[in-house]
Protein backbone atom coordinates (compact mmCIF):
# COMPACT_ATOMS: atom_id res chain seq x y z
CA UNK A 1 0.00 0.00 0.00
CA UNK A 2 1.07 3.01 -0.36
CA UNK A 3 1.17 6.28 1.78
CA UNK A 4 -2.03 6.77 0.97
CA UNK A 5 -3.61 3.76 2.60
CA UNK A 6 -3.98 2.68 -1.46
CA UNK A 7 -3.10 -0.61 -2.43
CA UNK A 8 -0.86 -0.57 -5.21
CA UNK A 9 -0.05 -4.45 -5.43
CA UNK A 10 -1.17 -7.76 -3.94
CA UNK A 11 -0.61 -11.24 -3.80
CA UNK A 12 -4.23 -12.15 -5.55
CA UNK A 13 -4.24 -9.25 -8.21
CA UNK A 14 -5.59 -12.30 -10.90
CA UNK A 15 -8.74 -12.72 -8.90
CA UNK A 16 -12.17 -11.48 -9.08
CA UNK A 17 -11.21 -9.90 -5.33
CA UNK A 18 -8.43 -8.39 -6.10
CA UNK A 19 -7.06 -5.70 -3.34
CA UNK A 20 -5.32 -3.75 -6.05
CA UNK A 21 -6.42 -0.35 -6.03
CA UNK A 22 -9.00 -0.70 -3.68
CA UNK A 23 -8.57 2.54 -0.52
CA UNK A 24 -7.58 1.15 3.17
CA UNK A 25 -6.90 4.17 4.44
CA UNK A 26 -9.64 4.15 6.82
CA UNK A 27 -8.16 0.70 8.66
CA UNK A 28 -6.52 0.93 11.62
CA UNK A 29 -3.93 -1.58 10.84
CA UNK A 30 -2.98 1.26 7.67
CA UNK A 31 -3.39 4.05 10.53
CA UNK A 32 -1.10 2.38 12.95
CA UNK A 33 1.44 1.10 10.49
CA UNK A 34 2.12 4.60 8.86
CA UNK A 35 2.05 6.59 12.15
CA UNK A 36 3.85 4.12 13.98
CA UNK A 37 5.65 2.00 12.11
CA UNK A 38 3.16 -1.16 12.68
CA UNK A 39 -0.04 -2.04 12.87
CA UNK A 40 -2.27 -5.23 13.66
CA UNK A 41 -6.11 -5.37 13.09
CA UNK A 42 -8.92 -7.96 13.30
CA UNK A 43 -11.63 -8.00 11.37
CA UNK A 44 -13.83 -8.72 7.78
CA UNK A 45 -12.24 -8.22 4.45
CA UNK A 46 -14.13 -4.96 2.49
CA UNK A 47 -12.75 -6.67 -0.59
CA UNK A 48 -12.95 -10.53 -0.14
CA UNK A 49 -16.02 -10.27 2.96
CA UNK A 50 -13.52 -13.19 4.88
CA UNK A 51 -12.41 -12.02 8.35
CA UNK A 52 -8.89 -12.69 9.46
CA UNK A 53 -5.83 -11.16 11.56
CA UNK A 54 -4.09 -8.54 9.32
CA UNK A 55 -0.33 -7.13 10.28
CA UNK A 56 1.40 -4.09 8.85
CA UNK A 57 4.88 -3.23 8.45
CA UNK A 58 6.20 0.46 7.41
CA UNK A 59 8.37 0.40 4.22
CA UNK A 60 10.92 3.22 4.77
CA UNK A 61 14.02 4.31 2.46
CA UNK A 62 17.58 4.66 3.93
CA UNK A 63 16.93 8.24 5.38
CA UNK A 64 13.72 6.81 7.57
CA UNK A 65 11.15 8.03 5.13
CA UNK A 66 7.93 6.39 4.54
CA UNK A 67 7.60 5.27 1.44
CA UNK A 68 4.24 3.04 2.16
CA UNK A 69 3.57 -0.43 4.26
CA UNK A 70 3.14 -4.14 3.65
CA UNK A 71 0.13 -5.75 4.77
CA UNK A 72 -0.83 -9.31 5.54
CA UNK A 73 -4.01 -11.47 6.34
CA UNK A 74 -3.53 -14.42 8.43
CA UNK A 75 -6.85 -16.67 8.55
CA UNK A 76 -7.87 -18.14 11.77
CA UNK A 77 -10.60 -20.45 10.85
CA UNK A 78 -8.43 -23.30 11.35
CA UNK A 79 -8.35 -22.18 15.08
CA UNK A 80 -12.20 -22.34 15.16
CA UNK A 81 -11.61 -26.06 13.51
CA UNK A 82 -9.23 -26.98 16.30
CA UNK A 83 -11.50 -26.06 19.12
CA UNK A 84 -14.47 -27.98 17.58
CA UNK A 85 -12.52 -30.94 18.96
CA UNK A 86 -13.70 -30.00 22.45
CA UNK A 87 -17.08 -30.71 23.65
CA UNK A 88 -16.74 -27.13 25.42
CA UNK A 89 -17.49 -23.86 24.28
CA UNK A 90 -14.42 -21.52 23.28
CA UNK A 91 -14.91 -18.17 22.08
CA UNK A 92 -12.08 -15.05 21.52
CA UNK A 93 -13.33 -11.06 21.88
CA UNK A 94 -12.09 -7.94 21.20
CA UNK A 95 -11.60 -4.98 22.94
CA UNK A 96 -15.25 -4.11 22.79
CA UNK A 97 -16.18 -7.20 23.66
CA UNK A 98 -17.73 -8.72 20.39
CA UNK A 99 -16.91 -12.45 19.90
CA UNK A 100 -15.32 -13.26 17.14
CA UNK A 101 -13.64 -16.31 16.70
CA UNK A 102 -16.12 -19.03 18.55
CA UNK A 103 -15.96 -22.89 18.00
CA UNK A 104 -20.13 -22.88 17.39
CA UNK A 105 -21.29 -20.62 15.04
CA UNK A 106 -24.39 -19.34 16.98
CA UNK A 107 -21.74 -17.65 19.14
CA UNK A 108 -20.04 -15.78 16.56
CA UNK A 109 -20.51 -11.39 16.65
CA UNK A 110 -22.34 -11.56 19.99
CA UNK A 111 -21.69 -8.98 22.12
CA UNK A 112 -20.15 -10.40 26.51
CA UNK A 113 -21.65 -6.36 26.83
CA UNK A 114 -23.87 -3.49 25.23
CA UNK A 115 -21.83 -1.33 22.84
CA UNK A 116 -21.41 2.81 24.12
CA UNK A 117 -21.38 4.95 21.55
CA UNK A 118 -17.68 5.53 20.92
CA UNK A 119 -17.94 2.08 20.20
CA UNK A 120 -20.11 2.01 17.83
CA UNK A 121 -18.88 4.77 15.84
CA UNK A 122 -15.83 3.02 16.00
CA UNK A 123 -16.86 -0.26 14.58
CA UNK A 124 -18.59 1.45 11.60
CA UNK A 125 -15.58 3.58 11.09
CA UNK A 126 -13.90 0.87 10.70
CA UNK A 127 -16.03 -1.71 9.03
CA UNK A 128 -14.13 -4.34 11.14
CA UNK A 129 -17.24 -6.86 10.98
CA UNK A 130 -19.03 -5.47 8.16
CA UNK A 131 -22.60 -5.74 7.57
CA UNK A 132 -22.92 -8.70 10.40
CA UNK A 133 -25.70 -7.80 12.74
CA UNK A 134 -24.19 -7.96 16.28
CA UNK A 135 -26.30 -10.04 18.40
CA UNK A 136 -26.83 -9.69 22.25
CA UNK A 137 -25.38 -12.60 24.58
CA UNK A 138 -28.08 -13.22 26.91
CA UNK A 139 -25.86 -14.46 30.52
CA UNK A 140 -26.67 -14.51 33.96
CA UNK A 141 -24.08 -14.79 37.10
CA UNK A 142 -25.26 -17.24 39.31
CA UNK A 143 -22.28 -17.28 41.54
CA UNK A 144 -18.70 -16.39 41.38
CA UNK A 145 -16.05 -18.56 42.27
CA UNK A 146 -12.87 -18.46 44.11
CA UNK A 147 -11.34 -20.06 41.75
CA UNK A 148 -11.55 -17.16 39.33
CA UNK A 149 -14.27 -18.58 37.28
CA UNK A 150 -18.26 -18.14 37.45
CA UNK A 151 -21.31 -20.26 37.38
CA UNK A 152 -23.80 -18.59 34.81
CA UNK A 153 -26.83 -19.14 32.95
CA UNK A 154 -26.82 -18.87 29.43
CA UNK A 155 -30.01 -17.50 27.68
CA UNK A 156 -29.00 -16.77 24.13
CA UNK A 157 -27.62 -19.19 22.80
CA UNK A 158 -29.35 -21.39 25.18
CA UNK A 159 -27.20 -24.02 26.73
CA UNK A 160 -29.21 -26.48 29.43
CA UNK A 161 -28.22 -25.83 32.95
CA UNK A 162 -25.53 -24.04 34.54
CA UNK A 163 -22.10 -23.68 33.06
CA UNK A 164 -18.83 -22.97 33.90
CA UNK A 165 -17.35 -19.39 32.51
CA UNK A 166 -13.72 -19.09 32.74
CA UNK A 167 -11.83 -15.87 31.07
CA UNK A 168 -8.06 -15.64 30.63
CA UNK A 169 -6.77 -12.31 28.74
CA UNK A 170 -4.64 -12.96 25.63
CA UNK A 171 -1.08 -10.57 26.43
CA UNK A 172 -0.03 -8.49 24.18
CA UNK A 173 -3.00 -7.95 22.67
CA UNK A 174 -6.96 -6.62 23.93
CA UNK A 175 -8.43 -9.95 23.42
CA UNK A 176 -9.93 -12.28 25.83
CA UNK A 177 -10.27 -16.44 25.86
CA UNK A 178 -13.45 -17.94 27.02
CA UNK A 179 -13.70 -21.44 28.10
CA UNK A 180 -17.69 -22.51 29.11
CA UNK A 181 -18.02 -26.16 30.34
CA UNK A 182 -21.62 -27.57 31.06
CA UNK A 183 -21.42 -28.84 34.59
CA UNK A 184 -24.52 -30.52 34.67
CA UNK A 185 -25.53 -29.13 37.71
CA UNK A 186 -22.79 -30.56 39.96
CA UNK A 187 -20.51 -28.12 41.95
CA UNK A 188 -17.70 -30.76 42.07
CA UNK A 189 -17.68 -30.65 38.59
CA UNK A 190 -17.41 -27.35 37.82
CA UNK A 191 -14.47 -27.16 40.49
CA UNK A 192 -12.85 -30.20 38.67
CA UNK A 193 -14.05 -27.94 35.08
CA UNK A 194 -12.04 -24.54 36.61
CA UNK A 195 -8.40 -26.67 37.39
CA UNK A 196 -8.67 -28.31 33.64
CA UNK A 197 -9.23 -25.33 31.85
CA UNK A 198 -6.49 -23.12 33.69
CA UNK A 199 -4.06 -26.26 32.21
CA UNK A 200 -5.29 -25.78 29.07
CA UNK A 201 -5.19 -21.78 28.17
CA UNK A 202 -1.69 -21.80 27.68
CA UNK A 203 -2.38 -24.46 24.11
CA UNK A 204 -5.12 -22.37 23.54
CA UNK A 205 -2.84 -18.77 23.42
CA UNK A 206 -0.29 -20.38 21.65
CA UNK A 207 -2.70 -21.71 18.74
CA UNK A 208 -3.79 -17.88 18.69
CA UNK A 209 -0.37 -16.23 18.25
Amino acid sequence: LNRDGLAVAASNWRTATSNVGVDYSFRPYVQQALAQGRGSFYGIGVTTGEPGYFLSQAIRDGSGHTLGLVAIKIALQELEREWLQTPDIVLASDAHGVVFLASQDAWRYRLLDPLDEAGRRELQATRQYADQPLRPLEVRVVEALDTGGRLVSVQAPALPGRVLWRTQPLPGTPWQLHLLHETHSSFADSRWAAAAGAGGWLALGLLVL
